[in-house]
């Protein structure tokens, strides 16, 4: 029997996985894994093969979906996509609504995830932190006690610092109109840092 086994694994080790292999050969390989580790036994000399089969499949998976994650993120609008970062930006201070954001699908999250940090472990917390970079990166180039509303600060100012466009207009002097306008290009520019800091592009 456990000769069996240790054949059946050899000969399945010798699948090899790499970035071409069709999605279904893979889903076909990781259903295929899955059956033969559960059906191994729980010591002895099968351990060591499968120990390296298991470690090829996390290879695969990890380098894999960050690929895949910046290649979905070709497929949407830019339009739809600058929609998904206003929403969150919108919910910034509502981790469960974070958590659910459709920007999980288009951003690489475990590129913002902190393992110093547990809380950044969960979707919500890692996707705030990930608009906290791009918050901080645009607002870095604005001066520390400037009295006039530069377009870098509008999205820290009116997201994170929860101050609503009638409070911005009256205390720098623009209107309401202006600053949408200023919301819009400045969203439009988070977007590409995202997805920038998320692919390490």
């Amino acid at each position: 029997m456990r000769h069996n086994n240790r054949e059946r694994m050899i000969g399945h080790d010798s699948t090899s996985l790499d970035a071409k292999m069709p999605t279904r050969e893979v889903a076909r390989y990781l259903d295929e894994s899955k059956a033969a580790i559960e059906g191994a036994p729980q010591s002895g000399i099968l351990q060591i093969p499968l120990a390296g089969h298991l470690l090829r499949m996390v290879w695969w998976i990890l380098p894999h979906g960050a690929k895949d994650a910046h290649a979905d993120s070709l497929k949407i609008s830019a339009e739809d996509f600058h929609l998904y970062v206003r929403d969150a930006l919108e919910h910034y201070h509502i981790t469960a609504h974070l958590a659910a954001s459709e920007l999980h699908q288009y951003i690489n999250l475990a590129s913002h995830r902190d393992e110093r940090d547990v809380s950044t472990l969960a979707d919500g917390f890692a996707l705030r932190r990930a608009l906290d970079q791009v918050l901080d990166a645009m607002a870095h180039i604005v001066p520390t006690n400037s009295k006039t509303l530069y377009q870098e600060q509008y999205l820290d100012l009116r997201y994170r610092k929860l101050i609503d466009d009638k409070e911005l207009a009256k205390r720098y002097h623009f209107s309401t109109r202006h600053l949408r306008r200023i919301r819009d290009e400045q969203i439009a520019v988070a977007a590409k840092m995202l997805l920038r800091f998320s692919t390490g592009r």
